[in-house]
């Protein structure tokens, strides 16, 4: 299977409020392996979380949170989670130049910074 094939080609949100959140909450639920150009935020609300990004795995409890950058592949295998996550296009940001977003969003958007690993 090809890169291109996981391409989770949904919308998130609307074209004037591109962000979607949600609470995921299905015990039988297993991410499966996609990637999507929107960046996403996930906190584990409770259980345990085995999160897989761009081939390294994370084992998240209650309280962790993930920032998955933009196409990083990732999936997760749940035990008992319930977890929320927001996926958002973060060029949204970007209408309006300042030197906010020069100094912090554009760093992000072209993976010219990292977070850091917990």
């Amino acid at each position: 299977m090809q890169y291109s094939e996981l391409n989770e080609k949904k919308i998130f949100g609307t074209s004037d409020f591109p962000i979607e959140c949600r609470v995921m909450k299905d015990p039988d639920f297993d991410m499966m392996p996609h990637w999507h150009k929107e960046f996403e935020i996930l906190r584990v609300e409770s259980g345990v979380l085995y999160l897989s990004i761009d081939q390294r795995s994370y084992k998240m409890e209650t309280g962790d949170i993930a920032f998955i950058e933009s196409g990083s592949l990732h999936s997760g295998i749940l035990e008992n989670c319930v977890f929320t996550y927001a996926v958002f296009d973060l060029s949204m940001l970007c209408r309006r130049k300042s030197d906010a977003i020069n100094k912090f969003i554009e760093p992000i958007m072209c993976r010219k910074i990292s977070f850091c690993e917990f």
